[in-house]
């Protein structure tokens, strides 16, 4: 069974996640990354975790391709964004609820020294995109951060 680092703080982790969505859509700007004719970025679910040989990133993309996605190493950072685009009946259907993201989405990962972002590698399947990072030498304990 996987280990999961807790902490007494981790009950603070939804207020934590909110800045970190605000901070992201702030980011996308600053990259370069484009924001929706309606101004705002989503940011998909993500997990990180570690083994002895690389860096695992999942992020939740329901009803996207690979080709929607671009994922790409940057001044120490993994970026990832695309975007989900809604597609409209052609009936011209009410909507009388909408809750599901689309638009431009982007998330940004901070890398350690032990990364190795030549080594990245991704894949998506059923809706979870898996990033893959490589550690230099093939081992050791780092971290990489989410921002």
């Amino acid at each position: 069974m996987a280990k999961m680092n807790r902490t007494p703080w981790m009950s603070l982790s939804e207020f934590s996640e909110q800045l970190d969505r605000l901070e992201d859509v702030l980011d996308a700007a600053t990259f370069g990354l484009g924001v929706g004719d309606k101004g705002y970025v989503w940011t998909p679910a993500a997990d990180v975790l570690e083994t002895e040989q690389e860096f695992i990133i999942l992020l939740e993309l329901p009803g996207l391709d690979l080709s929607d996605v671009t994922v790409e190493a940057k001044a120490g950072d993994i970026l990832v964004w695309g975007e989900r685009r809604m597609e409209r009946d052609q009936d011209q259907s009410v909507y009388h609820m909408l809750e599901r993201s689309y638009g431009p989405f982007a998330r940004r990962f901070s890398l350690t020294r032990e990364a190795d972002p030549a080594s990245i590698r991704a894949t998506l399947k059923d809706g979870l995109l898996t990033v893959v990072v490589g550690k230099k030498g093939g081992g050791g304990s780092g971290r990489i951060l989410v921002e």
